[in-house]
């Protein structure tokens, strides 16, 4: 349970360093909750200070459909499959190779191999 709560707590951290306000749910499972409102207006964040944080919001709008140029559900669809699904399938590869070859995984090699794959991940879902 930990784990999954360090997980949400990161999750909440990169919505709330975009501008959204969220709170933690725990009932019926634990979760992130965004408010409405963030979504029309950035809360605790200079959107004219860094690029970055504007693209990373616009990215998160997109993905709840509630970005201002988005057209139609298709939209997202059409990010998914040319940014997002790669990355995505990559890292689920990995999850699965480290639990399914638990016995390669004493292997410095493929320790190192896998390393350095996840840290790339890592950078793009950063990113």
């Amino acid at each position: 349970f930990q784990s999954k709560s360090k997980d949400l707590s990161t999750f909440k951290e990169l919505w709330t360093a975009h501008g959204f306000r969220t709170s933690m749910v725990t009932s019926p499972k634990p979760a992130v909750s965004v408010y409405l409102e963030s979504c029309i207006n950035p809360s605790g964040i200079d959107v004219s200070k860094s690029s970055d944080v504007i693209e990373g919001r616009n990215y998160l709008l997109y993905l709840l459909g509630m970005h201002p140029n988005q057209k139609d559900e298709s939209d997202v669809e059409e990010t998914y499959q040319s940014g997002i699904k790669s990355v995505y399938c990559l890292l689920q590869f990995c999850k699965k190779l480290r639990s399914v070859r638990e016995s390669d995984m004493q292997d410095p090699r493929i320790v190192e191999i896998l390393k350095d794959w996840e840290t790339g991940l890592s950078t793009c879902t950063n990113a």
